[in-house]
């Protein structure tokens, strides 16, 4: 959480400022919400203590008793979710970013390493990686300072060759990104935006490139295996010489190729390239290969013991002292895929439960350690989304007794209608949210918790090889 003063950042000199930020104008509401809300779930837990202490005086009727503790219990997972999501709600800031303003206020810019991950050609398709890293390597910032790092989990021969026509490629998009100005730096989106507009001949003789680096692509996905023939460069034939018949996504060596060399390779108008390296770390079926920490992830710090890695690293680093800044611009500055079925959807969502479920009761749980070392507040947000998966409880508790919820007076739903519009969203939106969270409540939520406890007493294996 950041601190409630306004303020902006310059230096001594009055240099321009790279941003400033203030408290949103909403906060004195939700302070006063909270309070008034907090007292409604006092006046709820009342209730439901004083209907448990009239059943010790009066004669106890078994299924009366279970279905009102069992709506206690749901009530209490209830109140702490809340809880968490006020957290955030404390003190909102909004940031407004000035760019134009870097150029003055630093001159000499770091290097920047740029990270991207993949780890199935057939639910993250190498074309879509291949736009990610094309973009990533025409930001506007000094080239020879950009190395462009792909993590390959699934070791795909598929993903390398894509990469491979990605450098290719590469040499003229990067100076036609620059002489064009382009904001838009990933060639599918820019094609995309301007189909129905009327294209200059640079953009055809562009468009026609990358049709035809796509084709190939494309084209060895189909075939699910990439052949010497396909391959122009005898150095490229070695890289795959590791792509034996024993070479598979759980059991295979490190495969490190250097695509593009700042230092040596140049783009069509001369000027120097950034580095494009793709890494695959190596697997082996005799150990867990998730705490196997290759040099690329050591480099970055990641923190291996959960199924979540990015949510732990992240929140392991926040204990540890890291600041970070909340960066929302108009302009969307990330774009991902997500999965098209609703299979895909719940065993993703079961993952994430699972290793959700795997912080928030191990001895850095965001409750006592993370509380103890960023502070209650932002203790109770990473909270928010480590018990993510004990939505599933009171959702399913509510949803095969609502009569009793009714006799109780309790909405079953959170009323988050309002902050949907607040934030700009839609009611379809909303509605198509409240959908998703229901399915979600009694499948994947369900089955992740179930699974952590089951694994967690030895009895399920199913977590590991999932991954």
């Amino acid at each position: 959480m950041e601190g409630l003063r306004v303020h902006t950042t310059a230096s001594t000199t009055h240099a321009p400022p790279l941003h400033t930020t203030k408290l949103t104008r909403h906060t004195a509401l939700n302070r006063v919400f909270a309070i008034v809300y907090t007292c409604a779930i006092i006046a709820l837990f009342y209730h439901h203590a004083h209907k448990l202490i009239q059943y010790y005086y009066t004669t106890i009727i078994p299924s009366s008793l279970f279905l009102s503790l069992t709506l206690f219990f749901s009530d209490i997972i209830l109140a702490f979710k809340w809880a968490t999501t006020q957290s955030c709600r404390m003190q909102p800031i909004h940031r407004e970013e000035f760019p134009q303003n870097l150029k003055e206020e630093v001159k000499d810019l770091p290097a920047l390493d740029v990270f991207i991950c993949t780890a199935d050609p057939y639910k993250e398709p190498p074309m879509s990686v291949v736009n990610t890293a094309l973009s990533v390597m025409a930001y506007e910032y000094p080239t020879e300072k950009v190395s462009v790092y792909v993590s390959d989990d699934g070791g795909s021969q598929l993903t390398l060759f894509a990469l491979m026509e990605a450098a290719k490629f590469a040499c003229h998009w990067l100076p036609f990104c620059k002489k064009k100005n382009i904001v838009e730096r990933s060639p599918d989106v820019y094609f995309a935006s301007n189909q129905n507009q009327p294209l200059s001949s640079d953009d055809e003789k562009i468009r026609t490139v990358y049709n035809s680096m796509k084709a190939r692509v494309e084209n060895i996905v189909e075939k699910g295996k990439v052949s010497h023939e396909c391959i122009a460069r005898d150095q490229d034939c070695e890289a795959f010489n590791k792509w034996t018949d024993a070479f598979t996504r759980q059991d295979h060596p490190t495969v490190i190729q250097i695509l593009l060399e700042s230092d040596k390779d140049k783009d069509m108008t001369g000027n120097v390239m950034p580095n494009l390296i793709y890494v695959s770390r190596e697997k082996s079926r005799t150990s867990p290969h998730h705490f196997k920490a290759g040099a690329l992830n050591v480099l970055m710090g990641f923190r291996y013991g959960s199924l979540v890695e990015d949510y732990y690293t992240g929140y392991r680093l926040k204990c540890e002292g890291w600041r970070s800044i909340f960066c929302h611009p108009d302009r969307a500055a990330f774009y991902g895929n997500a999965p098209i079925n609703l299979i895909d959807v719940l065993n993703q969502n079961k993952r994430w439960a699972i290793g959700l479920l795997e912080v928030g009761f191990s001895k850095y749980n965001p409750i006592t350690f993370g509380s103890q070392a960023m502070g209650p507040l932002m203790g109770l947000a990473y909270a928010y989304s480590g018990y993510w998966a004990m939505w599933s409880i009171p959702i399913t508790i509510y949803a095969f007794i609502p009569q009793l919820a009714l006799l109780n007076g309790v909405t079953i739903f959170p009323k988050d209608f309002l902050d949907f519009l607040l934030v700009g969203g839609t009611v379809q939106s909303w509605w198509n949210d409240q959908r998703t969270w229901m399915i979600r409540g009694p499948s994947c939520y369900l089955f992740g918790l179930i699974e952590y406890l089951l694994k967690s007493i030895g009895i399920s294996k199913e977590a590991e090889k999932s991954n």
